[in-house]
């Protein structure tokens, strides 16, 4: 039995760091039979041990060959960032910059609007744009948008809306994510509205690989998806480079301009703080062993697909930058093979790896990019065709057309005709056309021709009548070939004759609706025409009106102009007739129509009749109209020219107010009547002029007593109930020549507009209330002036609170503030004045009962006159009628009650006015009997009262 013993220690520990197992035999020597049968347990074990070792030296082989790999393939993958996932969109630098790159690949750029699903979208797909001023606009049909202002709406969108929405969502995980994440996710958010929650929850957990998955996991767009979700996962992978840095550029594709960062994003926020990509070159071993040939292997695979993957990108890269140019791409791959063929370790096997990935990839881009300038040069040459062709289709149309009246017309055509069918075959054999589309042209030129000369022929037709027969006629002439219809199918000639026949069908239907409908407004011109004859003396003006004789006799006939003509003689006779009734008397109008009354049984009686008649109601209306404004008629009838009432300033309201005033005597005297100051609608005009500007309220006072004088009190009752408080205050001014209260009046109005009077007032029925109580029945007569007196006490009682600072509410309580005031403040609307120690106007009562004194009176005056009434005074007084002849005692009408009925005017009353039998004195007609205080008085002075008949003392009259 041989015994094997280790021949080498030294080679045998060799052996265990670098040979393989099956190796074993050559390192023992046999020694026996026994222990031959130890060898072969040693034998097995050894040979397990070396396979155990051999898949160890080989993992770890792998592991460094990974690792070696990945690290050379990293200036791969660090050099062709700029060009990221997506063609065109950035790996490295701000994610908003990323996010625009890929938005504008993904979206594409459309400058006018589309329907998208849900809403009208420009732009980069976009239901807004952004205007140059910075306003946010929604996208509406027919728009048309720049690709700056596309440019402002994606700032727009990642800033303001969707990508701050995103940023929103994320909180805190956002500014650890990425620059590429980030650009990514901002995609998403800005084609969804913001993110899937999903995508937030994976966002959240800080595993790129979790958040890609839940991006590629989406169910809408999904390759989009696939390449957002690559552009996360590469991310892991992605350099550092700052906002500010420039990522370098694929060979042969021009460099991108980095953009500011936009309001709203911090630029010194976007770096990325990943570590940068080492550029080690690759190192194969090439040493034969187990654990060479791994690293090899290994390190290729790792280094190959990165190196692929860098090459791809520049590839696709210049294939999109010169898409349709392929001297272009060419030179651009040259360039990017030269770059990266530069930088291969000397293999032999990496570079057969290289040449092979690069000849694939770039064969595919150029067949690509030589079909697509190919498609584009015939796309050119198609549409140069095109442009034309149909420009000398719409020329050739129209020439047909025009040659409609031309005899010679069909045979003109048909060489036309035949002459760009010849220029359709030579765009045939030159390849620029298919047989087909040849084929196509060439059908459309002989419609074109024929539908052109069959529309000129039938619109050269006079009317539509014939035009109907011709077109009837067109199947006719297609079954014996003549003319162009020659060339056309059976269904396009009858289409074409249905066609023309129905227009023309049309058109007499719509001659014939329109002649109706003519007829009707021509009735109307001539009943409008005849009715302006008789006011004025002038029909209408044909040029304007279109009233013309020969269209009314083509739409009437001969007994509509007959019934026209007649009824212009009719108004030209009525005009005669009427003509100037408004600047005549109502004399002078009746003796006129007395006149013009015709005698029966006379020749033409009747059509006198009808004239009288016409002017016998001409001369109502104008009667009538007289009523409410004499002043407008007189104007209307060149008797003066009115003026309007200016109230802008006081200068222009007392001149205007003047020749108002000359005016209206004017016309009174034209029409032997009583003419008002105002028109219609003045005083309302003017009540609010005032209002609007009360400081013109005491020049109006002073303006109306200059112009009008002892008329002023009449004219400003033509204003008291447009506007009570402006009369009211006037009136006051104008009886005691005190303009304090129109003062005090306009003063608060002003007040009140520029909201300086704040005070809070009682509620206006409360108001009225309080000084109804006040007045009681000292105005039952004239209730109208009552409620102006109380308007104007109100605006004083104002002025006091806001003044005085009281509290004007106070009214109900008994001594109050506010009571003494608002009495005063009666007091003073009702004339009461004070000038030295006498009072004078106002309210006081006189038997019992409250009444209104003139203001230019002392306030006792009143009672102490009717206290001491005398016979001989009544006498100088207007006769009271008793109507049973019985009269009436004298201390009865000295005990009387008064009711004001005018300034210094009362009527007398027996008993209580308020009750159900006052029994008011009477005057002569049964009117009224009215006591005139002022007349009174001035009988007072020269009469003995009552009291001076108990005074014994001589008297002697004043």
């Amino acid at each position: 039995m041989a015994n094997r013993q280790v021949r080498n220690p030294g080679q045998l520990a060799r052996f265990d760091m670098s040979a393989a197992i099956g190796d074993a035999p050559s390192f023992a020597v046999n020694t026996g039979q026994a222990a031959e049968a130890l060898a072969n347990v040693a034998g097995n074990l050894s040979d397990a041990l070396g396979k155990m070792a051999d898949r160890a030296a080989q993992h770890e082989g792998e592991l460094a060959g990974l690792t070696a790999g990945q690290g050379a393939a990293g200036s791969y993958l660090q050099q062709t960032q700029a060009n990221g996932i997506a063609a065109g969109v950035a790996g490295t630098g701000p994610w908003y910059e990323q996010a625009k790159a890929l938005l504008r690949k993904e979206e594409g750029f459309r400058d006018t609007p589309y329907w998208d699903k849900t809403a009208d979208r420009v732009g980069y797909g976009s239901d807004t744009t952004v205007t140059a001023d910075g306003k946010v606009v929604r996208v509406v049909k027919g728009m048309k948008i720049t690709r700056e202002d596309a440019e402002r709406d994606l700032d727009y969108r990642l800033t303001k809306r969707e990508g701050l929405q995103v940023q929103k969502q994320l909180g805190d995980t956002w500014n650890k994510l990425p620059e590429s994440a980030k650009a990514a996710l901002a995609s998403v958010g800005y084609n969804y509205g913001s993110l899937p929650k999903e995508v937030v929850a994976a966002a959240k957990t800080g595993n790129l690989e979790m958040l890609s998955s839940a991006v590629a996991g989406l169910s809408s767009n999904t390759a989009r998806r696939q390449r957002e979700a690559s552009m996360i996962l590469g991310a892991h992978r992605t350099p550092v480079q700052t906002a500010s840095a420039t990522p370098s550029q694929p060979a042969g594709v021009t460099p991108v301009k980095a953009a500011a960062a936009p309001a709203g994003v911090d630029a010194t926020t976007t770096a990325s703080t990943e570590a940068p990509l080492s550029t080690t070159p690759l190192a194969l071993r090439r040493d034969g062993t187990i654990r060479g040939e791994a690293f090899d292997n290994a390190a290729l695979s790792s280094w190959g697909w990165r190196m692929q993957e860098g090459v791809s990108n520049d590839l696709y890269a210049a294939a999109q930058q010169f898409e349709e140019n392929p001297t272009g791409y060419a030179s651009a791959a040259e360039a990017i093979r030269k770059k990266w063929s530069d930088e291969l370790p000397a293999d032999p096997k990496t570079r057969e790896i290289f040449d092979k990935s690069f000849v694939n990839q770039n064969q595919a881009y150029t067949r690509n990019i030589n079909a697509q300038h190919e498609k584009k040069l015939r796309e050119e040459q198609l549409a140069s065709f095109s442009a034309g062709y149909s420009s000398r289709l719409v020329d050739f149309e129209r020439q047909a057309q025009v040659l409609g009246a031309n005899p010679d017309g069909d045979a003109i055509v048909a060489e036309q005709t035949r002459t760009i069918q010849n220029s359709i075959d030579g765009a045939a054999a030159q390849g620029i056309l298919t047989p087909a589309q040849a084929a196509k042209y060439k059908l459309d030129v002989a419609e074109t021709a024929a539908r052109g000369r069959i529309q000129g022929v039938y619109d050269a037709l006079p009317t539509p009548e014939q035009k109907e027969a011709f077109a009837t006629g067109l199947l006719n002439d297609w079954k014996e070939q003549k003319g162009p219809l020659a060339a056309l199918p059976y269904d396009t000639v009858k289409g074409i004759s249905n066609t023309l026949f129905n227009d023309a069908r049309e058109q007499i239907n719509r001659r014939t609706a329109s002649n109706k409908a003519e007829k009707v407004r021509i009735d109307a011109l001539v009943e409008d025409d005849v009715a302006s004859i008789a006011a004025t003396g002038k029909g209408l003006d044909p040029a304007s009106s279109g009233l013309d004789p020969a269209k009314v006799s083509e739409i009437v006939g001969p007994e509509g102009m007959q019934k026209w003509r007649l009824g212009q003689d009719r108004a030209n006779r009525i005009y005669a007739a009427t003509n100037g009734m408004e600047v005549q008397s109502t004399t002078d109008l009746n003796q006129r129509l007395t006149l013009m009354k015709p005698e029966a049984g006379k020749p033409g009686y009747a059509d006198e009749l009808e004239i009288y008649e016409a002017a016998r109601k001409r001369a109502q209306d104008v009667l009538k109209e007289r009523q409410t404004d004499p002043l407008g008629q007189a104007a209307r009838g060149g008797a003066i020219e009115v003026q309007p009432i200016d109230a802008t300033s006081a200068d222009e309201l007392s001149r205007t107010l003047t020749l108002r005033k000359t005016q209206r005597d004017q016309v009174a005297g034209l029409y032997q009547q009583q003419v008002p100051v105002f028109r219609p609608g003045e005083k309302e005009a003017l009540s609010a002029a005032i209002l609007r500007k009360p400081e013109m309220l005491p020049a109006f006072a002073m303006s109306v007593q200059e112009a009008f004088g002892n008329e002023a009190p009449r004219v400003l009752s033509e204003i008291s109930e447009d506007g009570p408080i402006i009369a009211h205050a006037a009136g006051l001014s104008l009886a005691s020549g005190d303009t304090s209260i129109a003062n005090d009046v306009a003063d608060t109005l002003a007040n009140k507009r520029e909201k300086v009077y704040t005070a809070k007032m009682p509620a206006q029925g409360e108001m009225s209330n309080f000084a109804n109580g006040e007045i009681a029945g000292a105005m039952y007569a004239d209730p109208r002036t009552q409620s102006a007196l109380v308007q104007t006490a109100s605006i004083l009682f104002e002025q006091m609170a806001n003044q005085h600072g009281f509290d004007a509410t106070d009214l109900k309580t008994e001594g109050s503030v506010a009571r003494a005031a608002f009495s005063r403040a009666i007091d003073r609307a009702a004339g009461a004045r004070t000038i030295g120690d006498k009072t004078f106007g106002g309210l006081t009562e006189v038997n019992g009962a409250r009444i209104i004194v003139p203001s230019d009176m002392e306030k006792d005056r009143p009672a102490r006159l009717l206290a001491g009434l005398t016979p001989a005074q009544m006498e100088k007084l207007p006769p009271i009628d008793s109507s049973n002849e019985f009269k009436i005692p004298i201390d009865k009408i000295r005990q009387a009650k008064l009711v004001s009925v005018g300034d210094g005017l009362y009527r007398v009353a027996l008993n209580d006015p308020l009750s159900d039998d006052p029994k008011y004195l009477r005057g002569a007609g049964g009117t009224f009997w009215t006591l005139n205080i002022r007349q009174l008085d001035e009988v007072s002075k020269t009469t003995r009262s009552a009291d001076e008949d108990l005074d014994l003392t001589p008297w002697t009259p004043l």
